[in-house]
């Protein structure tokens, strides 16, 4: 049975490693090929000048790029290119089931040869991804195998390590000559490789490793929140470029898992983001021109210097916004204010204090390999919506203040976090109704769209080009181009969904009628759809001893595939004694049946 080709999150950062990225200080990594195709890093002068190595997660992440290319165009050349790099994964996993990094990382004591859990989980879908195209069984054992090493303790080979209170992990950086670090990105990488690989493939030790991770996080991802910045490990390092990689990864593992203390520290992680659009400006003449405390540069950008009297600034924040809290970014623990006053403001003429006894001020200290950062961070007791933000600085005991930027704390996209009782995309989806984990998956998995108003209709009967479209892009069929001999239906000729007609309709999972057309916008019985499904995941045709359905009469057409879909769980009847054979087929009802036919885990 063909596979799902979907395509798990992959955030690709300019100018820093994906898999690599621990402080300011790193050199741009870049990137070549071998003359097989496989990516190769360039690591230059960082950590004591790696140069060119080969990096099992640089060659899976481009891999995973490729794909996803090739699904949106066809391009022949992006398949060769995904295919390079997963016979390179294929032939250079080893027989405990890992990849092996051949080189030593310094500044993380780590010593060759060392294994790392995104390497595991991101090749394990990139074998999963090449079996569903060559069909070779080893590629598929392959993937199999990645999973062994999250069994395994560090110490014993493996990517396992465990919190001081026993709650496991899996190490990125995973190595008898190294601590612990416990990094979260590459954490929730493996979880989301695990997650693709999973759907369609009924494995019980990865189903067991994803839920334990899940678990994992649901539990310790409050000790990754610094305040400013989400922790890029549970050491203590800060790197501000992967806090909207952890935005997006925890809003994929949410929307797979509908654990909604994953979404709350997306919400919160997103609050730090530097905010594009703001305005500051200087209350009292002659200050020096405040435009580089709201440019985003925290880190690596300028100092603003005030010395001669109480700094006053005002931002704009371009419209009224749930200010939650702000956090003042200093250049050293010296030369900062005494005290910090501020106003806010809906249209910049009528102000409200906002008063000690709102505030919860507290400070952070942050080192960095180039530079040192103060941090005061004052949120409050309760979010004030406003536009305008008024800010005092009063000097303190150096009468210097060099300040580096000021980060307003608010959801810059608050659609993505705050649904009342509906956490999809779609606006007739809500969490207490029957279909909403299938619907929920059919969202982060990209297996189907609504419509232009911003609903899903689970309640519409469903047609045949609609539930074609789904088949195809849940088991891979590759889109079939127009091409000069005509389409296969008569009627489908112009009709949008022709490519995935045709794709499944030239393997026969989708037949026309005895007039030679297809009818794709006609509805789909559930007789049907019990056809359809099995013929896309080739399930056994066992003989019938009994019926299991009071409304399928003996000779029916459909009782072969009834049945088997029965059988696997697919498809369910009502009060599990009457089938409606003839019934149209809803949305709702067409993605929990997919669903299940997918195997998909922890819905």
């Amino acid at each position: 049975m063909r596979r799902v080709a979907i395509a798990v999150l992959i955030i690709l950062l300019a100018g820093v490693s994906p898999d690599i990225a621990l402080t300011e200080a790193e050199s741009v990594v870049t990137y070549k090929t071998d003359p097989q195709g496989v990516r190769l890093t360039d690591y230059g002068s960082t950590f004591g000048g790696l140069g060119i190595q080969y990096n099992p997660v640089s060659i899976a992440n481009y891999a995973l790029d490729r794909w996803n290319k090739y699904q949106e165009t066809s391009d022949q050349a992006y398949l060769d290119a995904f295919m390079n790099q997963a016979k390179w994964l294929h032939d250079n996993q080893r027989n405990d089931g890992t990849w092996k990094y051949t080189f030593n990382i310094p500044s993380y004591n780590l010593d060759a040869p060392w294994i790392s859990c995104m390497a595991q989980g991101l090749g394990m879908q990139v074998l999963n991804y090449a079996y569903s195209i060559n069909r070779e069984q080893s590629y598929l054992d392959k993937a199999k195998l990645s999973i062994r090493p999250f069994s395994r303790s560090v110490k014993d080979g493996g990517v396992r390590s465990y919190f001081p209170d026993g709650i496991p992990w899996y190490e990125e950086y995973a190595s008898d000559s190294t601590p612990v670090y416990k990094v979260l990105n590459g954490f929730m990488f493996a979880l989301q490789g695990i997650a693709s690989y999973l759907i369609g493939n009924g494995d019980e030790d990865a189903t067991r490793i994803l839920n334990e991770g899940l678990s994992s996080l649901s539990k310790k991802i409050d000790s990754y929140d610094a305040g400013y910045a989400s922790y890029y490990d549970a050491a203590g390092h800060v790197n501000v470029n992967y806090n909207r990689v952890h935005v997006e990864q925890l809003m994929y593992l949410y929307k797979l898992t509908g654990n909604e203390r994953l979404r709350e520290y997306a919400r919160i992680f997103d609050t730090y983001e530097p905010k594009a659009g703001i305005r500051a400006s200087s209350v009292a003449s002659g200050q020096q021109d405040p435009a580089i405390l709201v440019d985003g540069k925290c880190f690596n950008g300028s100092t603003w210097e005030r010395g001669s009297w109480a700094a006053q600034l005002q931002l704009d924040l371009g419209s009224s916004r749930p200010i939650e809290g702000v956090n003042f970014f200093f250049a050293d623990r010296i030369n900062v204010p005494s005290s910090i006053q501020m106003a806010v403001s809906a249209d910049g003429i009528s102000w409200s204090n906002i008063v000690d006894s709102a505030l919860n001020p507290r400070w952070a200290y942050y080192p960095s390999d180039t530079k040192s950062m103060y941090i005061r961070m004052h949120y409050l007791k309760q979010p004030i919506k406003a536009r305008f933000i008024r800010i005092i600085l009063n000097q303190g005991s150096s009468k210097l203040i060099r300040l580096r930027e000021i980060h307003p704390m608010y959801n810059q996209n608050a659609s993505r976090f705050d649904r009342v009782g509906n956490s999809t995309r779609w606006n007739d989806i809500y969490i207490n109704d029957w279909y909403y984990p299938y619907v929920r998956f059919f969202e982060s998995s990209g297996l189907a769209t609504g419509y232009a108003d911003g609903s899903f209709r689970p309640g519409n009967p469903i047609t045949r080009a609609e539930l074609t479209v789904w088949i195809s892009r849940a088991y891979g069929f590759k889109p079939v181009l127009p091409g000069s001999q005509g389409p296969i239906f008569p009627d489908i000729e112009s009709h949008w969904a022709r490519s995935y007609i045709e794709a499944v309709g030239d393997i026969g999972i989708v037949s026309g009628y005895p007039d030679g057309t297809f009818k794709p916008d006609a509805l789909v019985t559930r007789a049907e759809i019990a056809k359809i499904i099995v013929g896309a995941g080739k399930l056994p045709l066992y003989p019938i001893a009994q019926f299991h359905f009071s409304d399928v009469s003996i000779g029916y057409w459909a009782i072969p595939y009834i049945e088997a879909a029965r059988e696997a769980g697919i498809i369910k009847g009502y009060d599990g004694l009457v089938f409606k054979p003839d019934a149209h087929t809803t949305r709702a009802e067409a993605t929990a049946i997919l669903v299940r036919a997918l195997n998909v885990p922890t819905l």
